[in-house]
């Protein structure tokens, strides 16, 4: 259990990269680049894309796992996307945390 203030998904802007976020949400959609990891989490206020490097073994490995509709925590720093990668949609993925850490919440029963 984390005890520090859970940022929702919806509200990561610019003003916070360089600052740890606390984030917990679904997994919305899911891409493997070959090595890194993309997942775009959500909750009820919005969207935010998720980057498991792997530099940080075990939260890639963690996020390797990952399925639509998992429900997980991340936590890590918020970073600006490299020029050029930048998303055109209005308010989505100019900045993305990357996630050192992520534990996944048990699940008693898979989803059908």
């Amino acid at each position: 259990m984390s005890l520090t203030r859970r940022t929702p998904c919806g509200t990561v802007r610019t003003e916070q990269v360089g600052s740890d976020v606390d984030l917990y949400g679904w997994v919305h959609r899911r891409r493997d680049l070959g090595g890194l990891i993309f997942i775009d989490l959500r909750d009820r206020s919005g969207i935010v894309q998720v980057k498991f490097d792997p530099v940080h073994a075990q939260a890639h490995a963690a996020g390797g796992g990952l399925r639509s509709e998992s429900v997980i925590h991340v936590r890590g720093p918020v970073r600006v996307r490299p020029p050029g990668t930048e998303s055109f949609r209005p308010g989505r993925w100019k900045w993305r945390p990357t996630r050192s850490t992520c534990s996944i919440a048990p699940s008693h029963h898979p989803s059908p």
